[in-house]
């Protein structure tokens, strides 16, 4: 098992050099990103494509998932006590007087064939346990709750719903990495936050991760009492690949009118809003930036193999019809300026006021996609502090 382990370091190691002599001439004369920044998104971009190099099978793919997740925190803890400059350190467990400011409980939605039949329900398990997560899931559809412990005495607090990002293929299977994030979510806005473990791809492709997430919060919806939550105030947020399947759920909600309450606020960070690709940004940023155009369209190619599919509005958002998205609740958008999704949200938040819908957007300089993981950027902070005043 060492030799395994230290061969994988080597590899690595080797990749994360080769890559950097390959790059630093295409992004390191942009004079609008800090050197240290781009040195941080070209780790990542090479780590992802040493992980997802050559992989066609579901089982290698999800195994290796989970371990990118695994390698990329405990380097990311390493690198946090050596560098200010690390994209994805862990949030520090806050505590006051030794006592955590947020409780987490996870709860598990009974599970539905509305979006899983029972036997892709037995390999979504499987699928779960591929994380630390495995060992507190039980049966159903898991979601955790972040309550802030000055809170916990309190009924009809706003809620969060939140959907991870990861590409649809990461996020709530590898070492709790949304927990610290979701922990500070929950205290800096003073509200409950519930998020959603979805399937992930490629075993489960689109629609499944759209379907079992609108799911979750028709659940959270119907048994707001038993979370202390305010109905009429419940929040839909999400990053990446979560944004994309928040601005779906959202959409969806409008369309259907499926859901016991509105939605009350939106807010998207760097989502994915189209399939197509063909932005600016997706020119100017494609290496180096930490997610890379490559890796976009293996995220793509898990979630939707044929390119033909994801032109359903409900995986390309912005194709959704103006009578759906004018009806859209207040949406916030925050963006970073190094991103190669930075003009495709653009484009959607400017559909929307283009409809006449209340909209606000925040574009954070000197930063990649995947910031609102890092505590200690001020663009975090005060993106956390924007959405505080956006809910509330």
């Amino acid at each position: 098992i060492k030799m395994k382990v230290k061969a994988v370091v080597f590899i690595l190691l080797i990749s994360i050099i080769l890559g950097l002599g390959y790059s630093a001439f295409n992004f390191l004369s942009d004079e609008h990103v800090s050197r240290a920044v781009k040195l941080d998104g070209l780790l990542f971009d090479c780590v992802f494509d040493f992980f997802t190099r050559e992989q066609y099978d579901i089982e290698l793919i999800e195994k290796n998932m989970a371990s990118m997740g695994s390698l990329t925190n405990t380097f990311s803890k390493y690198l946090q006590k050596t560098s200010p400059n690390v994209t994805f350190p862990r949030y520090d467990v806050h505590k006051e007087e030794g006592k955590p400011i947020v409780t987490i409980k996870i709860e598990n939605i009974e599970f539905s064939e509305d979006f899983l039949s029972p036997e892709n329900y037995e390999l979504f398990k499987k699928q779960l346990g591929r994380g630390i997560e495995g060992q507190r899931i039980k049966n159903g559809l898991p979601i955790e709750i972040y309550t802030p412990t000055h809170l916990l005495d309190k009924d009809n607090l706003n809620c969060i719903f939140y959907v991870h990002g990861g590409g649809w293929a990461l996020g709530s299977n590898i070492n709790n990495f949304y927990e610290n994030m979701l922990e500070h979510l929950a205290y800096y806005t003073d509200s409950v936050v519930i998020s959603v473990y979805y399937p992930l791809s490629p075993r489960f492709k689109f629609p499944i991760p759209v379907d079992s997430s609108y799911f979750a919060l028709q659940q959270v919806m119907k048994n707001y009492q038993q979370y202390k939550i305010d109905p009429n105030r419940i929040s839909v947020i999400g990053d990446s690949a979560g944004g994309n399947i928040a601005g779906s759920i959202t959409a969806r909600s409008i369309e259907e009118k499926s859901l016991e309450y509105d939605i009350y606020r939106t807010v998207l960070i760097y989502p994915v809003t189209d399939y197509t690709m063909k932005y600016q940004s997706y020119t100017k940023y494609s290496t180096g930036y930490l997610l890379s155009s490559k890796t976009m369209n293996w995220f793509w190619t898990q979630y939707i193999p044929l390119s033909a599919n994801r032109k359903n509005k409900k995986a390309s958002i912005i194709r959704y019809e103006d009578e759906v998205l004018e009806q859209f609740p207040p949406t916030l958008l925050l963006s970073a300026s190094a991103d190669i999704l930075l003009d495709e949200g653009l484009a959607f938040i400017n559909k929307l006021d283009k409809l006449g819908c209340d909209v606000k957007n925040f574009i954070y300089e000197d930063n990649l996609h995947g910031y609102i993981m890092d505590p200690k950027k001020q663009s975090t902070l005060d993106s956390l502090k924007q959405i505080k005043l956006f809910i509330n």
